[in-house]
């Protein structure tokens, strides 16, 4: 596996993680950071947690900084990073840019919040008390590194749960690095940044430097929401919750203590007493962790006994839950509402590409402020909303000057292509505090162009609902005549989303929108605008302008013919000097193989003669020698005959 050098003071390098070892993606989570997906490592053998990034100029910096603080945060308590992701990710609708994100362990069982929401209420006191002392030793040992580090998010979306229930802290995007001296709690000064509710007083004021009382404040609002089981300060209405926590918070204003009963388990009252200590107005009044750590360690150690069936009965519950779930999931199978088709139009800056952003808990679609049209054409996403499938198609803004009619009708067919085979809904999106005369018309539009049937299968959208105040959503349209024309007209269908790409903020908000979705499917049978009702409605539309377009398109026909005609001939003489080019390279290929085995033959010929005459002169060799061998044998014979002669003669003489 690669290693990634990251520029990071006092640290190993990283695992390079890419596509090639992760597959089973899915979409598990997400904020205004980014999505939260789990996979599974190819060669690891086991899940893991992938945090992306949205698309920003800043993202490396964001992710080379939390990768930092989290290095750093080696504790039990604290999530462990595996790795750095750099790939495509795989998301239908999404392009192939390149993606940084951290791979980290995977919490399976999901936030402390996803723990709440599970078990509506508080955890058992066992459980609760030994999640407030595991917070406390993760915050402990991130303030007490060699370089002290600021959590500054410290919420129950960033507390994590494995397995058995053990907390562990996580998101450190806001993480900053304390240079203090612990005994008079002065920083280097931090950027504001944090969760509203769990923000201190002194946040609020434009000289704000974060500490470590900082952590400890959203420490105490923390144990409240975990004592109680509820979130700190909460209204129906966003605006109202966040003017609340801004002008009260500063004059003294916290969560209810009555909210929370002293008697109900031993040391609760001591751990109260601990929650407003942490949360008082003055910084330098708060505790140090270590001795929040004495309070925490001795509550828990009453309860600790009890802590495995606690652990193993809330377990049992999640698992009711999940099972609660699935049957829902295959309730949805057997209707067909496990996979919602939502179209959304309306007109250019009523927020419709956020608007889908925020359904589908991502940045899939591109936004901004802009008086001219984002969407230029129809584009899809999808994604996961509690356990729905979700088709997400998002139109050209209506009324648009800078896209023609025909144009627009092109996006509506190509829109259908995209949803096939059909929408459930056309939500239809409007900017709260601007409804115009083209807003009004915009029913007749869809009429005009989907025909009456499609306004049982429209839904009014507000965006802005933050807008609303101290109203309801319900107040805002009873004081308006047109709005609620428009909305009859819409089979009376309405709901209103805060387009914040911090989720957590109004986690209820497209829950209840789906639910309507779906409960206006049920009305409707079931059934879904098909692409033959559209067709129906063109066809009435084109009947009367065919009659106008005939000539015209007679005329584009003929001159398509001929254009036809001369591509045809202009191919066939193409095919023809190509299929003579191929004879002649053919022809030559020929030729120069014919030629290639002639010469292959001489050679052959040649080496041949060559070899023979090799043989023939190594044969007259071997005679010729053999001949001057005979010579000498004859030679030494004669030669031995004198010899013989000179010694008979010698013999004779004697005798």
């Amino acid at each position: 596996m690669q290693k990634m050098a990251l520029p990071l003071p006092s640290s190993p390098a990283l695992d390079l993680i890419g596509n090639d070892s992760l597959q089973d993606w899915e979409v598990i989570g997400g904020g205004g950071f980014g999505q939260i997906h789990k996979a599974r490592h190819l060669k690891w053998r086991f899940d893991v947690a992938i945090k992306l990034l949205h698309y920003d100029d800043g993202s490396s910096t964001s992710l080379l900084k939390e990768v930092k603080n989290m290095q750093k945060g080696g504790s039990p308590h604290v999530v462990r990073i595996l790795g750095v992701y750099q790939g495509c990710p795989p998301s239908p609708g999404r392009g192939l840019s390149t993606q940084l994100g951290i791979v980290m362990e995977l919490m399976k069982i999901g936030s402390l919040a996803t723990l709440q929401a599970s078990l509506s209420g508080p955890p058992p006191w066992p459980l609760a008390f030994r999640l407030a002392h595991q917070i406390a030793l993760g915050i402990n040992f991130l303030h007490n590194l060699p370089q002290p580090l600021l959590h500054r998010d410290l919420k129950p979306n960033n507390v994590l749960l494995d397995d058995n229930l053990n907390a562990k802290l996580t998101d450190f995007g806001l993480a900053e690095v304390s240079h203090s001296v612990l005994k008079t709690f002065r920083e280097e000064p931090g950027k504001e940044g944090g969760t509203l509710s769990y923000m201190p007083p002194e946040a609020f004021e434009s000289s704000y430097e974060p500490t470590r009382a900082t952590d400890i404040y959203s420490y105490g609002i923390l144990l409240w929401s975990i004592f109680t089981g509820k979130e700190p300060y909460y209204a129906d209405n966003p605006h109202l919750q966040s003017s609340m926590v801004r002008f009260r918070v500063p004059e003294g204003d916290r969560p209810p203590l009555e909210a929370v009963d002293r008697d109900q388990a031993g040391g609760l009252g001591e751990m109260v007493d601990l929650m407003v200590n942490c949360w008082d107005q003055q910084p330098s009044n708060r505790p140090h962790f270590l001795d929040c750590l004495t309070v925490t360690e001795r509550t828990y150690e009453k309860h600790k006994q009890s802590i495995n069936d606690v652990v193993h009965q809330v377990l049992l519950k999640l698992e009711e839950e999940r099972m609660r779930r699935q049957e829902e999931e295959r309730e949805r199978q057997k209707t067909g509402l496990a996979h919602l088709r939502i179209v959304l139009v309306g007109k250019t800056g009523a927020g419709k590409s956020a608007t889908g952003n925020t359904i589908l808990g991502g940045e899939g679609f591109k936004e901004d402020s802009s008086p001219e049209s984002v969407t230029a054409q129809c584009e899809k996403q999808s994604g996961e909303v509690d356990g729905r499938k979700i088709d997400l198609i998002d139109t050209p803004g209506l009324f648009d000057t800078s896209v023609t009619i025909e144009k627009m009708k092109c996006e509506l067919e190509r829109c259908f292509y995209m949803s096939v085979p059909g929408p459930h809904v056309f939500l239809l999106v409007i900017r709260l505090g601007r409804f115009t005369p083209e807003e009004q018309n915009t029913v007749k539009w869809i009429q005009e162009n989907f025909g009456e049937e499609a306004s049982k299968y429209t839904m009014v959208l507000f965006t802005g609902g933050d807008q609303l105040r101290k109203k309801s959503v319900e107040q805002f349209v009873g004081e308006s005549v047109n709005l609620q024309d428009l909305i009859s007209k819409c089979g009376g269908g309405y709901h209103s989303v805060i387009n914040d790409r911090d989720s957590s903020a109004n986690p209820d908000q497209v829950p209840e929108l789906l639910k309507k979705i779906e409960e206006m499917v049920t009305r409707n049978g079931g059934q879904h605008y098909t692409n033959e009702m559209y067709q129906e409605v063109q066809r009435k539309i084109d009947e009367e302008e065919e009659r106008k377009r005939e000539d015209e398109r007679k005329k584009k026909e003929e001159e398509m013919k001929k254009q036809e005609e001369a591509i045809r001939k202009r191919e066939e003489e193409v095919r023809r000097e190509e299929e003579m080019k191929r004879k002649e390279e053919l022809r030559k290929i020929e030729e120069e193989r014919q030629e290639e085995r002639r010469k292959m033959e001489e050679e052959r010929q040649e080496e041949r003669r060559k070899m023979e005459e090799e043989r023939r002169k190594t044969e007259e060799e071997r005679q010729e020698e053999r001949r001057n061998i005979e010579k000498e044998r004859v030679k030494m014979e004669e030669e031995r005959r004198k010899r013989r002669r000179r010694n008979w003669f010698q013999r004779v003489l004697k005798l």
